[in-house]
């Protein structure tokens, strides 16, 4: 699908932004807009801090409106957060979702990329229509970045998810794929 993004920040360390995307949900399909803003600050030489919130808003399945914070340790190639929401995707649960990214360069405009995360819901009650899963989910992504130019990018990854987390929907779609993105600024 086609996403949109759009970014601010300032010499401080301030930064806003958003990303329109489309979402589906079963039969429910329309825009998905995620509003974030938050600070970056130095922590030591090589070493960054972040803090942030996050709004995440579905036009045609309101019920799934939530938010979140988030913090996070900046290095130059690797960053590690942790996103923590009251009421994941609307259904009483809480939620923390912890991620490891790593870029590594290859060769000039090539890097590797990695990506690992686990999702794990507790609190509130769980959905009598799901089948027993755990509370968990872990996802990981792996691929090739390619520089085009200053301000474009094209990457190719492998993508996997565990079945498991606070979801309220089960998904039949394959837990393994490949993605192929194209991102440019301007």
């Amino acid at each position: 699908g086609l996403k949109l993004y759009v970014a601010l920040g300032d010499a401080g360390g301030w930064y806003a932004g958003g990303q329109l995307a489309y979402a589906r949900f079963s039969l429910n399909r329309g825009a998905a807009l995620q509003l974030y803003g938050g600070r970056v600050f130095d922590l030591a030489p090589g070493l960054d801090g972040e803090a942030g919130i996050a709004a995440h808003v579905y036009e045609n399945v309101p019920s799934y409106n939530y938010q979140e914070a988030y913090v996070g340790l900046l290095g130059e190639r690797w960053s590690l957060r942790a996103y923590v929401s009251p009421d994941y995707y609307g259904i009483g649960q809480r939620s923390i979702y912890t991620e490891f990214n790593l870029r590594w360069p290859l060769a000039p405009r090539v890097s590797a990329l990695g990506h690992v995360g686990l999702l794990h819901g507790f609190g509130g009650q769980a959905l009598s229509y799901l089948e027993p899963r755990s509370a968990r989910r872990a996802d990981l992504r792996l691929g090739l970045s390619w520089q085009l130019g200053a301000s474009s990018e094209l990457q190719l990854a492998w993508m996997a998810a565990g079945r498991g987390g606070p979801y309220t929907w089960t998904d039949a779609t394959r837990p393994r794929t490949a993605v192929l993105s194209l991102t440019t600024a301007f």
